[in-house]
């Protein structure tokens, strides 16, 4: 079986889906079996997984433009190959592929006003190729199941063409020889609207203990002049920006608690980033994340002031709460990994390969 990955999303600074796709391909890697070839094509300047295996190829596109390698390059270079199949993991399947095509679908955020995630053309095209992508699959991977039913209800797509997956994390907490908490809550997400940060920042503000500080690390993104408003008017909220991995590990497990109140998730990584770094975790009541999140979370609406700072107190007073939702939250972690997410992908290319 030849297998395709068109992981064009490398090449984005940071988020969800180049997490995803870089796990995904690493993992891909080490389970591809002798007779199987995979060819990994993205548009970096330089090869990035440099595997020592003769079956695993990647072949970099030029130029380094979204739109050119998608509607332009990619085409020719996928069909020059001879592919049996090919998964295209970030929402959209380029025109003009002649093999057997899989996507997978992150979020339909696009389909979803309500929580001003987009807007502009981007919205328009998005919403045109994500159903044009779903329809021209042979088969759909999404990232939850409660985006498998928002691809149902919101795309009228039937329940057989999708197999759920789910994301998982590379994370894992390190012991210093000083493991001691420090002064902070801590949230790690991008600064966007569906992030729900305005809500965020007004429940920590109800907070007692005048000593409790707030850490934002993440993307700066789009429509968030209120956010960085609230942000920049209040001393005890501090921004990192984009931080390593190592560093984004030390913050998680020496934060006093781990806050994800997003209004809208394809899946919610940073929740199992958290538990998988012994940091209890509150997130939202919606979406996917009480799918993510299982036992290993305080549950809250996010729409609500009182229940979020009500939840943060909690956990800053009562010691056995905190105990208990780190252990329910290492045990949750346990449930993902990013070997079952790539063995599954497999299983979805095979069966595709198999109907030829």
């Amino acid at each position: 079986m030849r297998i395709g990955i068109y992981a064009r999303g490398l090449s984005e600074q940071s988020g969800g889906a180049k997490n995803y796709i870089e796990n995904l391909c690493k993992s891909m890697i080490k389970l591809i079996k002798p007779e199987d070839e995979l060819f990994i094509i993205h548009n970096l300047k330089e090869p990035y997984f440099k595997s020592d295996k003769k079956n695993i190829h990647e072949i970099i596109l030029k130029p380094n433009s979204k739109i050119i390698c998608d509607f332009l390059i990619s085409p020719n270079i996928i069909n020059s190959l001879n592919l049996d199949v090919c998964l295209f993991p970030k929402d959209v399947i380029p025109y003009r592929i002649n093999c057997k095509k899989i996507v997978t679908i992150l979020d339909i955020g696009h389909f979803r006003p309500e929580f001003n995630a987009y807007g502009g053309l981007d919205n328009v095209y998005m919403r045109f190729m994500i159903k044009s992508s779903c329809k021209r699959a042979d088969k759909i991977i999404s990232i939850s199941e409660n985006t498998k039913k928002e691809l149902i209800d919101i795309l009228n797509i039937s329940k057989d063409k999708i197999k759920t997956i789910h994301l998982a994390t590379s994370f894992k907490r390190f012991l210093k020889k000083k493991n001691k908490l420090s002064n902070y809550i801590f949230y790690s997400g991008s600064i966007s609207p569906r992030k729900n940060l305005l809500i965020l920042i007004k429940a920590f503000e109800r907070l007692e203990n005048k000593n409790v500080l707030l850490y934002i690390t993440g993307n700066n993104m789009w429509n968030n002049k209120k956010e960085m408003r609230l942000i920049k008017n209040n001393p005890k909220i501090k921004v990192l920006g984009l931080v390593s991995k190592e560093e984004l590990i030390n913050l998680y497990q020496h934060a006093l608690v781990g806050v994800y109140p997003s209004l809208y998730e394809g899946f919610g990584l940073p929740i199992l980033e958290a538990q998988a770094c012994g940091c209890p975790v509150i997130t939202s009541n919606v979406s996917s994340m009480p799918e993510v999140a299982g036992k290993g979370a305080l549950l809250v609406n996010p729409y609500s002031i009182n229940e979020i700072t009500n939840a943060m107190k909690k956990i800053l007073k009562d010691k056995k709460l905190r105990g208990r939702l780190i252990k329910e939250g290492f045990k949750n972690v346990k449930m993902f990994s990013w070997k079952k997410c790539a063995r599954e992908t497999m299983k979805v290319c095979g069966g595709i390969y198999k109907n030829v």
